[in-house]
């Protein structure tokens, strides 16, 4: 480093010119007590306890390291202490040595200094450097010593604790496992959903009314706690639906559906026979603007006709048949619900359950759902007469208007809605969904549901043998047991590297900067330090005067003699030299007077 690059030949010969005036002067004539032995040797000054300190630095930053990468990814109830009150302890003790050694080490460099004919400034400068950050930073850029470098650095290793902590944090991980659960679903038919079976008068049994009060209200079906942790999917069999399902295109023209030109219509139709029960569902919708002749609804609504005009529609029909369905569903530590990914036009039937003596109030409860909950139709009617007569869009029930397609629906500024182009989304993905949404809360309702219903429901199976004995032979039983698909969301503990090597690298740089400002202990002759005191003899302050010159501060006060002093104004009978401000004995010192001067 530039100012006082050490070297060790004129180091030597500062020191053997130092100890020839030394014993030519004062050593000579001093008693045995004061003289001390230059030992100027690399064993005798190393420097251990600094070394050590710094080895202690390297150290703990290596198990600051340690610590982030042992608690990367593992869970946070795993660790008793967590690694930032760990990491907080390590920045402490890396502080804590980190100033110790930088300010033995200081002193070293200040000495060498002095043996390598420095100037005062620059004696004065390092002294600043082991004090203040502020002069190292204030000294002149061109400047650079080991000790200004350190003193930056040293003082930079209080932002290390906040760097570190930065770089240990909390995050989320999903953990997958595969536990086996007992459900309380039920793998049982559809039955008894319904008092009389006739479209008009039919009334839900008590249990499928609050099943089905319970899916309007979106009511979630809950669970016992325990069963699962975070998220989990699994499958079970529920009784249900087989579906059977064709999409085509169809021609309004050859069918009777309404009068005039129908747009959308929705049918759930309720179907018996001596081999099973079954429902079926047709959608009947404009699913394109191409799919209308515009100029025939427009002329029907001149001529006041009622002829069906060509009129191209989606034709979307399902028929369910009662069968052991396999749902997928999705459980929310204790919220079940159907998930809502699956796919309800796939088929995922396990059984049909056909050929037996169930009382068609089974399947038909689910078709009155239906039928109360999506009838619907969209026609054109006319209005008016001849010249007058225009053409509207008649709507009948709730998801004709539902289903419109907002990203499609247009309407020119001229004519209102004679021009209107309406198409419609296809409705039965959800309406089959609404089925097997009913047909999972039925599975995992207790039926029946309070003692009374259980004796009416006993009574019913006595009425009801053969179909009781049906349900008997294929129930699966009140419970499943399956296998569950388990994400759990576990918080872990993570780092950030960037942040721990950054951390890492502003203390490697004061330890090596640190390190380096022992170089040349190997030069001094006894152990040293910046007391005033050490440092006032160097200088021969006559306090000290017949004190030896090569000892330790401490050795200087007990050669002197442990005397009161005083800072102040020195009385002497000398008054040519004017006043001065000195520190000396308490007996030779006045106090300072403001206002005055002193030389």
């Amino acid at each position: 480093m530039a100012g006082y690059e050490p070297v060790l030949g004129s180091k030597s010969g500062l020191v053997n010119m130092a100890q020839s005036s030394h014993t030519s002067v004062e050593a000579r004539n001093a008693p045995d007590t004061q003289r001390r032995e230059w030992r100027a040797t690399f064993f005798s000054r190393l420097p251990v306890g600094e070394l050590l300190a710094i080895a202690c630095v390297a150290a703990l930053s290596g198990s600051s390291v340690a610590i982030l990468r042992a608690s990367n990814g593992v869970p946070v109830d795993d660790w008793d202490v967590s690694p930032a009150v760990y990491l907080s302890i390590l920045t402490t003790a890396i502080g804590v040595l980190l100033r110790f050694a930088f300010r033995r080490g200081a002193t070293i460099a200040w000495w060498n200094q002095a043996l390598d004919k420095s100037t005062l400034t620059d004696l004065h400068d390092t002294f600043n450097d082991r004090e203040s950050l502020l002069s190292a930073l204030r000294r002149d850029p061109r400047k650079w010593t080991f000790v200004r470098f350190a003193s930056i650095f040293v003082t930079l290793i209080m932002a290390n604790g906040p760097l570190l902590q930065q770089a240990s944090y909390v995050d989320l991980r999903e953990e997958l496992s595969y536990p086996q659960a007992t459900l309380p679903i039920r793998s049982q038919p559809l039955a008894n959903l319904t008092t009389i079976p006739t479209a008009a008068t039919s009334i839900y049994q008590t249990e499928f009314t609050d099943i089905i009060n319970q899916y309007y209200n979106r009511n979630p079906i809950t669970l016992e706690p325990g069963i699962c942790e975070g998220t989990c999917n699994a499958t079970v069999v529920v009784g249900g639906f087989d579906r059977r399902c064709l999409t085509r295109r169809v021609d309004t023209t050859t069918m009777n559906l309404t009068e005039g030109a129908t747009m959308f219509y929705i049918s759930p139709t309720i179907s018996s026979t001596n081999e099973s029960h079954s429902l079926s569902i047709d959608v009947y919708y404009r699913s394109t603007s191409a799919d209308i002749d515009e100029d025939g609804l427009n002329e029907i609504a001149r001529s006041g006709g009622d002829a069906p005009v060509v009129n191209s529609l989606t034709w979307h029909s399902c028929n369910l048949t009662h069968a052991y369905r396999a749902l997928n569903i999705t459980i929310q530590n204790t919220t079940l619900e159907l998930d809502p990914t699956m796919n309800p036009l796939d088929n995922h039937t396990v059984e049909i359950l056909s050929g037996s003596d169930l009382e068609w109030n089974g399947p038909y409860g689910f078709g009155v759902m239906l039928i109360d909950n999506f009838v619907s139709s969209v026609a054109w009617v006319i209005s008016g007469e001849g010249d007058d007569s225009t053409g509207a869009p008649e709507f009948t029930g709730q998801t004709a208007r539902t289903y419109i397609d907002r990203g499609i629906l247009s309407n020119s500024s001229d004519s209102a809605f004679d021009r209107s182009i309406l198409t419609w989304r296809d409705p039965m993905p959800d309406i089959l969904r609404a089925v097997d949404d009913l047909s999972l809360r039925y599975a995992a309702a207790r039926i029946p549901g309070t003692p009374r219903r259980a004796l009416e429901y006993l009574e019913w199976v006595d009425d009801n043998p053969e179909t009781q004995a049906y349900i008997d032979s294929v129930s699966r039983g009140q419970n499943q047991t399956v296998q569950l698909t388990q994400r759990v969301q576990v918080a872990v503990y993570a780092f950030r590297p960037l942040t721990l090597w950054l951390s890492v690298a502003f203390t490697m740089a004061a330890v090596v900067g640190v390190g380096a400002t022992m170089r040349g202990f190997w030069h001094l002759g006894r152990r040293v330090s910046l007391s005033p005191i050490e440092v006032g003899k160097a200088f021969r302050a006559p306090l000290f005067a017949g004190v030896g010159s090569n000892m330790p501060a401490r050795d200087i006060v007990e050669q002197a003699g442990d005397f009161r002093v005083q800072y102040g104004v020195l009385s002497s009978a000398d008054n040519q030299r004017g006043l001065e401000l000195a520190i000396d004995s308490e007996s030779s010192i006045m106090e300072p007077k403001r206002g005055e001067w002193y030389d």
